[in-house]
């Protein structure tokens, strides 16, 4: 009998103590959902970039490598040290450096500076084809850049030439003047030295006022032919559609008029 009893105990044991543990657990775990859900996420602080004028190409180089075109959120938290490049049709480039911090809220604001004829004619007048380089005519400022390097380089040569003759005719001269009985051979050495120096001389002129003229001609370029992005159509696509301007990835055909 008590043999008995000692089995019907074990078994008893066996039966229900999984359930009670299973339970057990099911309540931590419910605990634990209802903790979680007690307690919302922190929130995420993006970094918002904005740019005048709008529309403006910006990337940011550091940990990760972001493009994107104003207005834009930038889509995780930043942190480091990125350098931000602004870039726009018309306007010159802005670049700078910035350190974020993890989940502190960041704005950026950019304001670009508009490219104009006087700050190309200036560019030119410092060297041929630089200005038209700034406008973004790059095979016209190439061209002119290269031609005027041509150009000084011949002129330099012309004067060094003139420098070589006009030292020859002087020691010509200086000969014929210590000698005693003046030979014909050394005045016609003499007037040969000069014809020499005369003749470098006017090559040496005409190269300095051909590179002046060009220069001068690169000058008028660049201030009367300004390539500006006003008047011209073009077709273009929004890659980066923002809350506030949302184009559904949409080709624009659009039309600029203006000096």
């Amino acid at each position: 009998m008590q043999n008995c009893k000692i089995l019907i105990s074990v078994l008893a044991l066996i039966v229900f103590l999984p359930f009670d543990s299973f339970g057990q657990a099911d309540d931590k775990s419910n605990e634990l959902d209802l903790e979680e859900q007690a307690s919302p996420k922190s929130p995420v602080n993006l970094v918002k970039i904005q740019s005048s004028p709008l529309g403006a190409t910006v990337q940011l180089s550091g940990l990760y490598s972001i493009v994107g075109r104003t207005p834009f959120l930038v889509p995780y938290p930043l942190e480091g040290r990125y350098k931000i490049k602004a870039t726009k049709e018309g306007y010159e480039s802005e670049t700078s450096h910035i350190n974020f911090f993890g989940n502190s809220e960041s704005s950026i604001f950019i304001k670009l500076k508009p490219r104009t004829r006087i700050k190309a004619a200036m560019r030119s007048l410092v060297f041929p084809g630089w200005g038209q380089l700034y406008s973004g005519d790059k095979v016209r400022g190439a061209i002119l850049g290269a031609a005027s390097i041509g150009l000084i380089g011949w002129t330099l040569f012309a004067h060094n030439d003139y420098n070589t003759s006009q030292n020859a005719f002087d020691r010509a001269l200086e000969n014929f003047n210590k000698q005693e009985i003046k030979s014909e051979e050394s005045s016609r050495n003499v007037d040969n030295k000069l014809a020499e120096a005369q003749d470098d001389y006017d090559f040496r002129k005409t190269m300095l006022l051909v590179t002046a003229s060009f220069w001068a001609y690169n000058l008028i370029d660049s201030f009367i032919f300004f390539s500006s992005p006003a008047g011209r159509i073009e077709i273009k696509a929004n890659p980066f559609p923002s809350a506030s301007n949302v184009n559904n990835n949409k080709i624009e055909l659009s039309l600029r008029i203006g000096l």
